[in-house]
């Protein structure tokens, strides 16, 4: 295999780790040249790393080279054995006489033999564009942290900035601490106030920096949504770096301006991956070990589930109010009787309970709140729970992006990987928006998939509603991670995304309400393109300037693609590894798992029957790989789901779906209900309640007028696997097989849904005409080859399973 690509495939994975202790960067001698190892952390950022040196590892980020793989149709392993670290140590200690140089990635044991590793060091230098100045008037991003040459800051995920311990991350940590909090407090009426800010996405209805009433600010069920909040989330970032240094000099001591200065030039706001694995937090003790164990699954920010965080000050450090654990309404000093969200305009949500009107009393709120337990004024713990949101319920959060413990597949991450795998169009990728005869395959979304988050993380509170979603302080985090996807995306197929700009009526149609400079120049699709380039961040897997993805010195696209197919591979694909359980595939899977590097067990997503199997295998000799272990085959199977996002006048609803008994009676949250396998979210609202004008969202009601309607999708195959494996008996069936045969049968008994509104409860199927849930099946091809792609057939509809139920498509519903 190339070594450039072994380099390449070191990059993918790299940023998911924290770094060992080096001072050098070592690289190996090959016939083609040196190639490096590890990038020492410098502060700031490097391009090589995210992670910093000088801190703790975190064990459940893996080592680089203990993930690295190979790409190509190689016959070899895609997950290399390496030596146990001990070995390791003694293995690198002998040969250079040096304790403290990097762990040498992606190497067989036979080939750590003989090769030389030598110190090359770096030189990294982020240079300040505009020096200690105060931003530019009229910056629509940070100008500042730039360079040399092509590099920008990265966009880094929240838990490994978080757990850093780099000296430049810390002034970050407390930087950005008092910085939200600022933000926080600025008179809600101000324009660039974070109430007025959060105010864009819904209510209150109000133009904002704009006197035109027919830019309308909504971008759901519309391709525009991507990009649209691409500039939203830059401008909270530049809010955020603005606050930063203005509050510099009276927060730190004059020695530490400096730092602090080119900590607030360096920082790009962090993204939340909902998907990644991740361990179980202690949140008693913010330095315990627990909080760098092995990971579980995924998980909510560490940051929120603190009430008080620590900063530095002055003279040393000291305990804060969190800010990322709620927004609270500040004071408004001019006007001291406007206390709550309805003062400055946000209004009720009207739903229904029993067919009875019910009234979601979000003007009475004076902070937002996640999984509130009542919003009933008669309730004795209205003021707590609903008004002030003194608990925010993180547990519940990580209990609906995890599921029932009680059972091992989750296919969140999944969902994730086929965004990418099944190679749809801009369109296709980007929006929920569905069309009559479209593919079985193409029902999902990076919009459905983000929707979900959504109710995830806030059940009734703000963060499950459209008009009050980005008052809570989570949803930025959110949906910087949609940004990136978004932006991973591009790396792969942003011919596409040009392609439709090219063919869009209108290309130079205003991203509104945001523009490019103080003169006002709206952004346009096309300035929404190159986050790099053109907005001053990317993150870590994009890191484009990098040597290893250049020929010759010219950027070679099919290096960088080879990385970037790896990372996503290696992060968020489960289907394929959950088959390996099957009878069919036990040597494969033997292959496999004898060939694994420990830590790839702790990153990937492999079923915990099968990481006890490579546990067991680790002391016997890697099996040799044959061209039949190289991909395996099988049946897949998804419930696509088509609905009306205007059913219930636009209120949020949700399409839960079960595979065997459905508990008697909401909440059906998925931690105490192992039999329900995913969800469809409704992320919408009354047309009335969004945009620029008094008359509400323009997209909003020509969605509603023209009957647009809605997609969404769950991915049954790998619960299907599940229960083969453990012989899982559901009315009075056991499913044996992935035949279509067997499966039609097992699926007409056990497959359920249930509809429900954004307080859980029950919306009866008869009075949602346009729903319509099907099940298909397609062949998919799965390879062992890391930078390889599941690939999927055309899916064929099994309307045998859905056929004359209530909600469930017929034949000729859907086009096909």
């Amino acid at each position: 295999m190339a070594d450039a690509t072994r380099a390449a495939l070191y990059l993918a994975t790299a940023f998911l780790y924290h770094q060992p202790d080096v001072s050098v960067n070592p690289t190996i001698s090959t016939p083609s040249g040196r190639i490096p190892v590890h990038g020492k952390r410098e502060d700031p950022p490097t391009p090589r790393s995210c992670a910093p040196v000088g801190q703790t590892r975190s064990p459940w980020l893996a080592e680089p080279g203990e993930l690295a793989g190979l790409s190509g149709r190689s016959s070899r392993p895609r997950r290399l054995h390496i030596l146990p670290l001990a070995e390791m140590e003694k293995a690198r200690s002998t040969r250079t006489g040096k304790t403290n140089v990097a762990r040498v990635p992606w190497l067989t044991p036979r080939e750590l033999n003989g090769l030389a590793l030598t110190p090359l060091k770096l030189p990294l230098d982020f240079t300040c564009l505009d020096g200690h100045t105060r931003p530019r008037p009229g910056d629509a991003c940070i100008k500042a942290g730039l360079g040399p040459g092509e590099q920008v800051p990265l966009r880094r995920e929240i838990d490994e900035w978080w757990f850093s311990k780099n000296e430049n991350d810390l002034n970050q940590r407390s930087l950005f601490i008092y910085a939200l909090h600022n933000f926080m407090n600025i008179d809600p009426d101000e324009q660039l106030s974070y109430f007025s800010i959060a105010g864009i996405h819904g209510e209150p209805i109000q133009p904002w920096d704009s006197t035109n009433k027919d830019w309308w600010f909504c971008a759901h069920g519309v391709p525009e949504f991507c990009f649209w909040h691409r500039p939203y989330v830059l401008l909270y970032e530049q809010r955020l770096y603005e606050e930063m240094r203005k509050l510099i000099p009276t927060t730190f001591a004059a020695v530490d301006h400096d730092a602090m200065y080119k900590a607030a030039d360096t920082f790009r706001f962090p993204y939340w991956d909902w998907a990644m694995k991740k361990p179980d937090w202690d949140p008693t003790n913010p330095d315990s070990p627990k909080n760098l164990g092995p990971p579980v699954g995924p998980n909510v920010p560490y940051i929120i589930t603190q009430e008080n965080v620590s900063v530095k000050t002055i003279t040393g450090t000291t305990n804060v109010p969190n800010p990322m654990w709620k927004f609270i309404l500040p004071h408004n000093k001019l006007s001291p009787k406007k206390t709550t969200f309805g003062d400055y305009g946000i209004t009720n949500y009207q739903s229904q309970d029993k067919g009875k009107p019910v009234t979601i009393p979000y003007p009475t709120c004076k902070a937002t709140s996640r999984h509130p337990t009542t919003y009933t004024s008669s309730d004795p713990n209205y003021e707590s729970a609903w008004v002030n949101g003194d608990k925010q319920n993180w547990n519940i959060i990580t209990g609906e992006i995890r599921g029932s413990k009680a059972v091992d597949s989750n296919t969140l991450p999944e969902a994730v990987y086929r965004l990418f795998s099944t190679r749809p169009s801009y369109v296709q990728f980007a929006t929920e928006g569905w069309v009559e005869g479209q593919p079985p395959k193409r029902y999902s979304s990076l919009e459905a998939v983000h929707g979900a988050i959504h109710v995830y993380t806030g059940g009734n509170g703000q963060m499950g509603a459209v008009p009050v979603a980005a008052f809570d302080p989570i949803f930025w985090m959110h949906h910087c991670n949609i940004d990136r996807l978004f932006a991973m995306w591009q790396g792969l197929y942003n011919d596409k995304f040009l392609d439709w700009i090219a063919k869009s009526p209108n290309p130079k149609e205003p991203v509104a309400p945001f523009s490019q400079d103080s003169k006002g120049t709206p952004y346009i699709p096309i300035a929404c393109n190159d986050q790099r380039k053109d907005m001053g961040y990317t993150y870590p897997e994009l890191q484009v300037w990098l040597p290893e993805y250049k020929t010759n010195g010219v950027f070679d696209t099919v290096k960088f693609q080879t990385a970037l197919r790896a990372a996503i591979e290696v992060k968020y694909s489960t289907t394929g590894k959950s088959l390996l359980q099957l009878p069919k595939n036990a040597r494969t899977a033997k292959v496999l798992m004898s060939n694994v590097a420990p830590r790839s067990l702790a990153v990937e997503n492999f079923p915990q029957p099968l990481v006890q199997e490579a546990i067991s295998l680790k002391a016997e000799k890697p099996l040799p790989i044959t061209p039949t272990e190289q991909k395996w085959e099988e049946n897949d199977y998804v419930v696509n789901v088509v609905y009306d996002r205007f059913a219930l006048d636009g209120n949020p609803f949700l399409i839960r779906i079960f595979l065997g008994d459905v508990p008697p009676g909401p909440p059906y949250y998925f931690s105490d209900t192992p039999t329900q396998v995913g969800l469809v979210y409704n992320f919408s609202a009354p047309a009335h309640r969004r945009g620029a004008s008094p008359e509400g969202c323009k997209n909003c009601k020509t969605q509603q007028e023209e009957g647009q309607l809605s997609s969404g999708q769950v991915i049954l195959t790998d619960y299907l696997a599940e229960n083969i494996r453990k012989h899982i008996e559901l009315r009075g069936l056991e499913l044996e097989t992935l035949s279509r045969a067997d499966v039609v049968e097992y699926l007409r008994k056990n497959l359920h849904w249930r509809v429900s509104n954004q307080n859980d409860v029950t919306v009866p199927k008869e009075t949602m005409p346009s729903l319509k849930i099907s099940v298909a099946t397609a062949k998919a091809t799965h390879y062992l080859e890391t930078a390889r792609f599941s690939e999927y057939g055309d899916y064929e509809v099994l309307w045998d399973v859905t056929e004359g139920r209530l909600g469930g498509a017929n034949r000729g519903d859907l086009g096909l």
